[in-house]
């Protein structure tokens, strides 16, 4: 592969990064994909979100995860929200941890550029299941399409 160029490798990794998560997303759909019944307990969500120099859009997207109607039998919320900054040089980090202080669901993390993102973010995260959203590599909308999916 190193004959094809940083690029090429660039994109293979995108692709299989964004297809691990589809594939998740399927057999989180499926499992969870009935209805809950009456009664019956819901299993409690991470979102992870990995943003790096994103200052611009990641208020709308974290307030936007943050009013997600997904609440427990006493209905509080039953999902945590885990948002990463992964090396960011600009006021992501700041912003991040602003919202933090508003809500009590969320969990700010800045790591150095180099550092495990992934890693760090899956360790905080105390869901039964974790969904990742990588903010550099997949559209919002897309991947908030299936987290609907996934609460309701």
């Amino acid at each position: 592969m190193l004959w094809a160029g940083k690029d090429v490798t660039s994109y293979i990794v995108a692709f299989l990064a964004i297809y691990g998560c589809l594939s998740l997303i399927e057999t989180i759909r499926r499992a969870f994909g009935r209805r809950v019944k009456e009664g019956e307990a819901k299993p409690f969500v991470s979102i992870l979100v990995i943003a790096h120099d994103d200052e611009e859009r990641i208020e709308g997207v974290v307030r936007w995860l943050l009013g997600l109607n997904y609440l427990d039998a006493r209905g509080r919320p039953n999902f945590e929200l885990v948002v990463v900054s992964a090396g960011s040089q600009d006021q992501t980090p700041a912003i991040i941890e602003r919202l933090a202080r508003e809500a009590p669901i969320l969990k700010a993390v800045a790591v150095a550029k180099g550092e495990g993102a992934y890693e760090q973010g899956i360790a905080i995260c105390r869901g039964e299941v974790i969904c990742l959203m990588d903010l550099a590599k997949q559209a919002p909308h897309q991947v908030g399409r299936a987290v609907t999916r996934i609460f309701t």
